[in-house]
């Protein structure tokens, strides 16, 4: 008997391992539509390409592009860069905790602030200025709006700068953000409105205009705080029916406590994350390590949330599902801030100072191997056995470079297969094709009897080539127990 096996659309592994361990990792899953051979096919995810390597130590911890130039903050060190790499070091911020970065709206000489652990510098003029106003406090973050700088601080205040002017700060342009006494982590902008996130609620302050005080008034509250500050981020939403920008963070709950991803949705926050997501996501030892950040790639829009050593959770918002991404010897992906830079989205190293073009025309990570995994949902007739004869994997062939590297001329896909979930038997590789020939068909045959638990397959594929899988059957029978 001739039967299908699910390749699976996202990662979402089971409480334990016998429930089952599907993932995609550096893959996604894409709806192609009824007039392709498939209606979701498997995609290896974009490459990464060098843009350039900034001065110093450290990594990239933070980016914004300023009128077609690129600001960054590399360690300590602030740099400028070019779409073509070139880069220069423009001063210092001495401390180590979360950077956040906005420019205001200024025709000419535009502004770009930066905040660090309760400092702030601008930039202009090329140059790096210390923000020394005594109105200015001891902020942990700032956004743009309305044409205005605003900050918030850990003790619960918000904070406006003179309009376009990074100087300005009036000791009667503050408001304290209290519809629950929990401090501030981190405010960031939605159109002409501030978002003030605390540990167990957040805010929308809507600008008013006002020249009298603080020119912004809050309309909204929500016992839904924040479970990392550096896990908001402003992302964009493109979906069959919509384009947008949208809000997403990691959430808790009214008592602080880990609630799930969610996307602001009006002034609701709507949970995106399955459980899966959140179960490593509320077993991260230090949630302040857990970073976010948003790209947009070939009609895809993604947000991704990275636990170091874990692994990088990546959402597809055209498809709402999730897969991962992870580097080469790495549990996550060495990515840790994107930005657009010259149309193309540019990445930071999180540990190092390389700077990447995000590329969907590379097929590795700038010269390091690009591992694409796909670990099936559990094939199984509990409470019988089922044997297996043979294993076909349909997916794009022929693909082999005209290269001198054995593993790029002759590419091969591996398989290996797991009975409890948890341990893997010997890979099995079979030719992906050279170059044109794409009259192959990928086999395994007299796999065995799997017990009443089932088998899950991994498939994997790390050749600098295109990869697609399309789909999986089986020549099998049930054993009756």
């Amino acid at each position: 008997m001739r039967f299908p096996i699910a390749l699976g659309t996202q990662s979402n592994k089971g409480k334990s391992p016998l429930e089952g361990i599907a993932r995609l990792i550096n893959c996604r899953a894409e709806v192609v539509g009824d007039e392709q051979r498939v209606k979701v096919a498997t995609h290896a995810v974009a490459g990464l390409t060098t843009l350039g390597t900034l001065s110093g130590s450290g990594g990239i911890r933070a980016m914004l592009e300023v009128d077609g130039i690129g600001y960054a903050v590399c360690g300590r060190v602030v740099h400028q860069f070019e779409a073509g790499g070139t880069s220069t070091v423009f001063g210092g911020m001495p401390s180590d905790g979360l950077v956040t970065m906005a420019r205001n709206a200024r025709s000419a000489g535009a502004q770009t602030m930066i905040v660090c652990d309760g400092l702030g510098k601008f930039i202009q003029g090329g140059s790096v200025v210390d923000i020394t106003d005594t109105d200015f406090g001891s902020p942990n973050s700032v956004c743009s709006v309305a044409n205005h700088f605003v900050t918030s601080s850990p003790d619960g205040y918000l904070r406006s700068s003179e309009i376009n002017d990074a100087t300005g700060w009036d000791g009667l342009d503050v408001t304290a953000a209290q519809s629950d006494p929990d401090g501030l982590l981190r405010a960031v902008s939605r159109g002409t409105s501030v978002i003030a996130f605390g540990q167990r609620s957040f805010e929308v302050w809507d600008y008013t205009g006002s020249n009298d005080g603080f020119p912004f008034q809050r309309s909204q509250s929500s016992r839904v705080g924040c479970w990392s500050a550096a896990s908001v981020v402003s992302a964009p939403i493109i979906r069959p029916d919509l384009v947008t920008d949208a809000i997403a963070w990691a959430a808790t709950d009214r008592d602080g406590a880990y609630a799930g991803i969610v996307i602001l949705d009006g002034y609701t926050a709507r949970k995106i994350s399955h459980h899966d997501v959140d179960r490593d996501m509320r077993d991260c030892a230090d949630p302040t390590t857990i970073t976010g950040m948003s790209w947009t790639d070939a009609g895809h829009a993604y947000m991704a949330w990275t636990i170091p050593g874990v692994t990088t959770w990546v959402y597809d918002t055209a498809t709402s599902l999730w897969h991962e991404r992870q580097s080469y010897g790495q549990g996550h992906w060495n990515i840790g801030t994107t930005m657009v830079l010259g149309g193309r989205v540019v990445g930071g190293h999180r540990s190092s100072p390389n700077l990447y073009f995000v590329d969907p025309n590379a097929n590795d990570e700038a010269g390091t191997q690009l591992v694409m995994t796909v670990q099936t949902p559990p094939v199984h007739a509990f409470p019988d056995q089922i044997e297996v004869n043979a294993l076909y994997l349909d997916c794009v062939t022929g693909v082999g470079l005209n290269t001198t590297t054995p593993a790029d001329l002759d590419p091969v896909v591996s398989m290996a297969m797991s009975r409890d979930g948890e341990t893997w038997g010997t890979e099995l590789s079979r030719a992906l094709g050279r170059q044109g020939n794409s009259n192959k068909r990928l086999a395994w045959h007299g796999l065995g009897t799997s017990d009443h638990r089932g088998i899950s397959y991994k498939f994997s594929a790390s050749a600098k080539v295109v990869k697609t899988f399309m789909s999986i059957a089986a020549d099998g029978a049930k054993i009756a127990a």
